[in-house]
């Protein structure tokens, strides 16, 4: 990629699991290192995931606090430095009510997510790495009292049934998506792969696309001037509304061949080397 291409860039969004974070979901110092001397340059770095607002503070900390962040694939979109909402779209009570109603009725194993809270099928050692994931890096639940997770048998046991931003499904289990699908889209909520082990129930029309749409009309940056880091299928709308497409060296073969420039893998700091770039770009 010629150094006058990631001169224009002013906003780079990544995605975090499979590319931000290593195998293990943490964040190397080189990474941090590299994110914190793009800022430098002026140039914004954003978090563009699927994660939960909650399990990327951590991160955004360690990173130096003033990131903004796209999460539950573009329902909520943060400006973390100035603790502001840019943009949040929620499911109603109705669609949450018909579609976990659904999944609860039929022991389908989930999480769902609002801006304070986790609710989940039972707990399991899957669910204990989640929970790890909001408590791990630089603070503990003490730092961060809004957070409230629980197991959850009955809808009437969801504390704000009308700000879920996404209900989570897992797809290797026995779950029917067909008819979860159909749920959701009778009450106007969409379906969409979350992931390589979920599907999610999102407001429609909601994807990290529009988060970035979103992102993009804050900052006042173009699509020109954006560039999207990714490693799976699910990043295919991150890349939709950027110009310059980096898959990273794990990424599946479909993002790939959407990529202008592939980088390292997730073990080898693909996303500091790409970032490295860029600033050697600005010089």
């Amino acid at each position: 990629m010629e150094k006058n291409e990631l001169k224009k860039v002013k906003l780079v969004v990544a995605d975090v699991d499979g590319t931000l974070v290593d195998p293990d979901s943490q964040l190397s110092e080189e990474t941090i290192k590299a994110v914190k001397a793009l800022k430098k340059t002026g140039v914004k770095f954003a978090l563009g995931t699927g994660r939960s607002n909650n399990m990327i503070e951590a991160l955004v900390r360690l990173m130096g606090g003033d990131l903004c962040s796209i999460t539950n694939n573009g329902s909520l979109v943060y400006d973390h430095g100035e603790k502001k909402i840019i943009y949040i779209r929620t499911l109603t009570r109705k669609q949450s009510e018909a579609i976990l109603g659904e999944i609860l009725k039929n022991g389908w194993e989930f999480i769902c997510y609002s801006r304070t809270h986790m609710y989940y099928s039972h707990r399991d050692a899957f669910i204990e790495r989640k929970l790890e994931q909001v408590t791990q890096g630089c603070f503990e639940l003490s730092d961060f009292p809004e957070f409230i997770h629980k197991e959850i048998t009955s809808f009437d046991e969801v504390d704000d049934p009308d700000e879920l931003l996404k209900i989570a499904v897992r797809n290797d289990q026995k779950a029917d998506m067909k008819k979860i699908s159909e749920i959701a889209a009778s009450v106007g909520a969409e379906l969409k792969n979350s992931g390589e082990k979920f599907e999610a129930i999102f407001p429609k029309g909601i994807s990290k696309q529009s988060g970035v749409q979103k992102l993009q009309e804050y900052l006042d940056i173009s699509k020109e001037e954006t560039a999207a880091i990714g490693d799976f299928d699910n990043d295919l709308p991150l890349f939709a509304q950027a110009d310059i497409k980096v898959a990273m060296g794990n990424a599946s073969d479909v993002l790939k061949k959407e990529a202008d420039l592939i980088t390292d893998s997730n073990r080898e700091d693909g996303v500091a080397h790409f970032l490295q770039k860029i600033i050697d770009s600005k010089e």
